[in-house]
């Protein structure tokens, strides 16, 4: 099952919208052309049982509609020219989306459009608001299909009865979640006649989740999903209990980026960023390198004063901390004492300056891996546009970074990999032959006022080839400081010099194609060419800066704002 949708998104940025159009460009897909203040896109629906979905997408393509569908035809008669007011959840942790629409964003709501995501049972229908019927229906269930519930046009809708199982959000601790997994495994296996896997037991165990999540969970965690619980171990649960927490958050914080694995076919709104959290893992376990002196101090003063403890009897003092001379409370460990106690201490001292050391490594690898991810995350972020032209440029640079990430070894290779390996390196060859290059096409180009060309890469194989290749002495090279963000260069012919004006122009730019777009103000590193340098064993656009100086960029006053 490949089915997904994504309320959070149609919440920022696209309510209010006016429908201006809408298309179905197949027997189970609807394409509805939205306009706000600022933007216009499409929001296709679609109910097909195996990759049912809801999101933001390209326009479809010339000649997408063959034929004439009653459905489209009757939503275009009835939401052409309303206001999309809502995109809610009607029922939490329910796969049911209500898209509410009136005259105008003062009036009242007159219809709502319902998508519901539910596997082979999905379905979008239009229902009158007022007097609660359906008024058309992607697919009209009668009483033959179904005795618990009819969907057809003249009937009155009624959502879907809620799903069994409790609601995930409750907060619960590890060994209240594992124990009711483990005994709705258990209830399910007495039903089933054979033992139930922990995934079975999820699924039921709890409202709003799918075997497709599940899969998720059991990716990210590393657990086979197949196991009985009975058969997973401490670690094995405390991974799983970290991914389902993490999904809870996304669902209520609605910061999730579901990404389709392309080698699995699955949607995945956990998997992309494993690599930065085995990096704040490992910074985190580096603290207990930093915490070995505090916890040799404290073992010292508690092995100076271990006899008044047991001249006193007791198990908690006060004593003078000598760095600071502040009295701090230490507390001996439960059935030990004072000596015992800090020689336990003393060994975990020990430990934790080996965990340091044998960290080391590890932090600098992934700290690496981690800052060149959101530099390909940031890159992703930003390709976006809804002119053909613009959207041709973006996928070219989206199977760019999709190149890198294979080759960097952080995602498999597409069933098609080689195929299109073969393609593109037949398209070079052709660029060879005919002495032209398609690379500077494909960069983002800008006018500065003067006149001057301003390119910012797309994702980090563009940046390295614009740093390491395109730029030449005399240009400008500029990337925000402290933030994920593209390459920029401003072009300088020989023999001229940038004005102050095209400079502030390029770091607008350089600021704007950056995690920093939110802010007032960034600071954007300004370098030559010369003294750019790839370190050695580096990922695609990482580079050292030997001199640099700072400007700054003004995101909301760039170009690419103003378009």
């Amino acid at each position: 099952m490949t089915g997904s949708f994504n309320v959070s998104a149609g919440k920022t940025g696209w309510v209010p919208a006016k429908v201006e159009q809408i298309l179905q460009t197949d027997e189970q897909t609807i394409c509805i052309r939205l306009r706000t203040i600022k933007d216009s896109g499409w929001l296709h629906v679609s109910w097909h049982p195996t990759s049912f979905h809801l999101s933001m997408g390209p326009a479809p393509t010339r000649g997408a509609v063959s034929e004439a569908f009653a459905f489209g035809e009757q939503l275009a008669n009835g939401l052409r020219g309303l206001v999309l007011l809502q995109a809610d959840l009607p029922q939490p942790w329910e796969r049911v989306i209500a898209l509410s629409l009136s005259s105008r964003p003062s009036d009242p709501i007159s219809h709502v459009l319902y998508f519901e995501a539910m596997g082979r049972y999905s379905n979008v229908l239009l229902v009158d608001q007022e007097s609660g019927k359906i008024k058309a229906a992607g697919r009209q269930i009668g009483g033959s299909q179904s005795r618990l519930r009819q969907l057809q046009v003249g009937g009155v809708y009624h959502l879907p009865p809620p799903a069994p199982g409790l609601d995930p959000a409750q907060a619960r601790s590890l060994e209240e979640w594992v124990e009711l997994v483990t005994r709705t495994a258990e209830q399910l296996g007495e039903r089933k006649g054979r033992p139930a896997s922990w995934q079975d037991a999820l699924v039921r165990a709890f409202q709003g989740v799918s075997p497709g999540l599940v899969r998720d969970l059991g990716a990210r965690a590393g657990v086979e999903g197949a196991s009985p619980p009975l058969k997973l171990d401490q670690a094995a649960w405390q991974r799983l209990h970290a991914a389902w927490t993490t999904w809870i958050q996304a669902v209520q914080t609605g910061r999730f980026s579901p990404i389709l694995d392309p080698a699995s076919g699955q949607i995945s709104v956990l998997g992309p960023m494993q690599i930065l959290e085995s990096a704040s893992d490992a910074g985190s376990l580096s603290g207990s390198g930093r915490q070995a002196e505090a916890t040799q101090r404290q073992a010292d003063l508690l092995m100076a004063n271990a006899f008044r403890y047991e001249e006193q009897g007791v198990r908690e003092m006060e004593l003078e901390d000598w760095d600071t001379g502040c009295n701090v409370a230490i507390v001996l460990e439960e059935g030990k004492s004072a000596v015992e106690t800090a020689e336990g201490w003393y060994t975990r001292a020990r430990k934790q300056r080996r965990a340091g050391k044998s960290l080391e490594p590890l932090i600098e690898a992934t700290s690496g891996d981690s800052a060149y991810l959101r530099e390909v995350q940031a890159s992703l972020e930003q390709l976006a546009g809804n002119e053909d032209a613009v959207v041709n440029q973006d996928l070219a640079a989206l199977q760019g970074i999709q190149d890198e990430l294979v080759a960097g070894k952080f995602m498999k290779a597409p069933a098609d990999a080689a195929l299109a390996a073969k393609g593109a390196a037949k398209g070079r060859k052709a660029q060879k032959r005919s002495g032209t290059s398609s690379t500077l096409d494909r960069f983002r180009r800008f006018t500065s006022p003067s006149g001057l060309t301003v390119l910012v890469g797309r994702n980090n194989i563009q940046n390295d080839e614009l740093s390491h290749r395109v730029a030449k002495d005399g240009d400008v090279w500029m990337h925000v400081r402290g933030f994920p963000g593209a390459h920029t260069l401003l072009q300088v012919p020989s023999g001229q010099e940038a004005g102050a004006e095209d400079v502030q122009c390029a770091a607008d730019l350089a600021a704007y194609f950056s995690k920093a777009r939110g802010e007032k103000r960034a600071p954007v590193i300004v370098a030559s060419p010369a003294d750019l340098k790839r370190p050695k064993g580096s990922r695609p656009g990482q580079v050292m800066v030997a001199k640099e100086t700072v400007e700054y960029g003004r995101p909301d006053d760039s170009l690419a704002a103003a378009s």
